[in-house]
Order: C-alpha cells, then structure tokens, then sequence
C-alpha cells in the first residue's frame, strides 16, 4: 500500500509539474506596409498590445517566434526588418529572465513600428504579389502554431514583371475572368498550394473612386488564398 501511495503521489507530482511549465509554441508573425502610394497605404494601426495578443503572452511566456516587417515598394525584392523572441531552452526556465527577454522582443518590435512611420511614401511601380506570394509560401513551409500576415495595402499592382493594374489589365477580368488573371498571377508570383491555415488580414480603407477596384481584387485575390486552405479577413482596420 506504502509502495502504491509514493507511485500515486509522484505521479501528481510530475502532472502537477507539467502544469506549471507548459511549452511554448512558436508564432510567425508578417506585417506588410506598402509604400508605394500616399500615406492612406500606410496607415498601419497595429501596436504592440496586437504584437502580445497574437503571441498570447498572457496565457503562456514562453511563446517564441518571429516578427517581420516586409515593405512593399516598386521591386520584387523588398526590404525586410525583423525582431525574434527565442524559444526557452529547456530545463532552463526562469520567469523573471523570461521577461526580461519579452520586453527586449517588443522594445524592439516598437523601435520598427517607429522606423516604419520614417518610411518615404510614393513610388514610380508596385510590386506588391511577388513579395506577398514568397512570404506566405515561406510561411506555408514553417512548422509553427501560429502563423499570421498582416497587409497593409490597396493590392494595386504595377510592376513589368506581373501586370498592371493601372493601365494594360481591365480591371473586369478580376471579376469576371477570374481564371485567366489568377493563371497570369502564378506564373509570375508562384503560391504554396497548401497554405497551411495561415491566417491572412487584409487592412485598407478605400475611397469612394477606388472602393469598386479594390472590391475586385481584394476578393479575387481572397478566394485564391482561401482555396489553399488559408483564413482570410479584410477590414479596413485591424481586428484580431
């Protein structure tokens, strides 16, 4: 009987243990700001309260990942700024360093939210589909819990490589020749098949005289998402 009380109680003991440290689960983090209008494309309203929601540091410290900033300009080959959180090496955990190393995570986080307000605006192009289809496929690819882009952008593109929104594409084909403009889009900007429950949030505010336009694309470009399997929202302000 002595023998099966110590079993039992070690036993709570390694559950209770368990309990008190739980594993961290990775997040991947995209923020897309582009550049290549006027300030409305810009208009990014995320903070570092967002940052900490979507890493849900309240509920387990030691969530870890990536936050990057991807700025979309008049090139395929954007600039891109990024903060890491490292994972808790295991049988190391220390609240007190654990915190240390958040706040260092989002110090640095905010620092680029500052840079990014610093960012000149206009640009002769945009290359916005190319950038936008490496980095979800990149995403697609990685092992972590939870993988969110965040875009901040009109997704008029103008750019010598895919097509130009704003001037040899009718802007009706989007919506009613779906098809032919989404062949045309893979061939030049190739996508992951499988999106593997990425979350996608699209955060633009249009005007009356562009609101029709971005309707067809945003929802073009929507149901091309949602069909490998990613969670698409647009808004014209960040809803988590």
């Amino acid at each position: 009987m002595k023998k099966t009380i110590t079993t039992s109680i070690c036993f709570l003991a390694l559950i209770t243990m368990g309990c008190n440290n739980p594993i961290g689960e990775e997040v991947q983090l995209t923020i897309f700001a582009d550049v290549t209008g006027s300030n409305e494309h810009l208009d990014v309203d995320l903070t570092i309260r967002h940052v900490e929601a979507l890493f849900k540091f309240a509920e387990n410290d030691r969530n870890y990942g990536d936050c990057r900033f991807i700025i979309l300009d008049d090139t395929h080959l954007p600039t891109i700024w990024q903060a890491k959180l490292p994972p808790v090496p295991k049988n190391s955990y220390n609240k007190y360093a654990r915190a240390a190393e958040i706040r260092k995570f989002q110090k640095e986080v905010g620092q680029l939210l500052e840079d990014l307000k610093h960012v000149p605006i206009g640009r002769n192009g945009s290359s916005l589909f190319i950038p936008l289809n490496k980095e979800l496929s990149r995403l697609a690819s990685s092992n972590a819990k939870r993988k969110v882009c965040i875009a901040y952008t009109d997704l008029f593109e103008s750019s010598l490589i895919t097509f130009n929104t704003y001037g040899d594409v009718n802007l009706e084909d989007f919506e009613t020749q779906p098809q032919k403009m989404r062949k045309l889009l893979v061939e030049k900007a190739p996508l992951a098949k499988n999106l593997n429950g990425i979350e996608f949030l699209l955060v633009y505010e249009p005007k009356i005289q562009s609101d029709q336009n971005f309707y067809r694309i945003s929802l073009w470009y929507k149901r091309i998402l949602e069909e490998r399997n990613s969670k698409v929202h647009i808004s014209s302000s960040l809803v988590l």
